[in-house]
């Protein structure tokens, strides 16, 4: 049976890494938002597709809370496998 090697390191470069692209990806995701509200506000201010652009910019809004709640729990989840098998590995160390 062959060794399970865990390398901390590129776990926790990991964990940061998914806490960056979720703050980059909120960030592009509010700058969406915005502009949705300029093209509502200054070019289509009103009928079908102005209804269908506010539904769609509440959806998006959703979405940016979610994605942050995502990373953080994929952050986490990293943090706590390297924890776990520290736990499990003590005899080890």
């Amino acid at each position: 049976m062959g060794n399970l090697i865990v390398a901390d390191s590129e776990y926790i470069s990991l964990q940061e890494k998914y806490l960056t692209l979720g703050k980059k990806t909120e960030n592009l995701v509010s700058e969406y938002i915005q502009l949705l509200n300029e093209v509502c506000e200054n070019s289509i201010t009103s009928g079908t597709v102005y209804s269908n652009l506010m539904s769609f910019k509440e959806e998006c809004e959703g979405l940016k809370e979610q994605i942050s709640e995502i990373t953080n729990l994929l952050s986490r989840n990293m943090r706590t496998y390297i924890d776990k098998i520290d736990d499990k590995d003590q005899y080890i160390y």
